[in-house]
């Protein structure tokens, strides 16, 4: 059975009408990547905060989930600046749509990521 006209699956794999303007799509990416790449900064200046004061003396296994939390988090801040820097391109003209479409969703993979990770880590410090 087709996918009805418009929805999501049948824009973006079977090549459908869309029904929203690309400029809103466009424009709402731009704002929400720009928004995900500042809480990403904040939160990977809270991890390496974090790991600068456990210290040298702290041993690898404890200082690993902190160091890949933290690059993992630059990862996803790099994913959404790139989506959200394809947005601002899209608007001056050139067709970028993809990239940013491409782009937020490896920067939301990405942070779901962080949050399953940070999730686990509190559990085994408090525990």
């Amino acid at each position: 059975m087709d996918a009805p006209k418009g929805a999501v699956w049948n824009v973006l794999w079977v090549g459908g009408d869309m029904d929203v303007d690309r400029q809103d799509i466009v424009t709402a990416l731009l704002g929400s990547d720009a928004a995900i790449a500042g809480l990403l900064l904040v939160f990977q200046g809270y991890v390496l905060s974090t790991l600068s004061g456990l210290g040298t003396s702290a041993s690898k296994s404890i200082r690993l989930p902190y160091l890949a939390m933290a690059w993992t988090a630059l990862v996803a801040f790099i994913f959404a600046d790139l989506s959200a820097l394809a947005a601002l391109i899209w608007l001056f003209g050139v067709d970028s749509f993809w990239i940013m479409v491409y782009g937020s969703g490896l920067s939301f993979i990405c942070l779901i990521g962080l949050s399953v990770a940070a999730t686990v880590l509190s559990m085994r410090v408090r525990g």
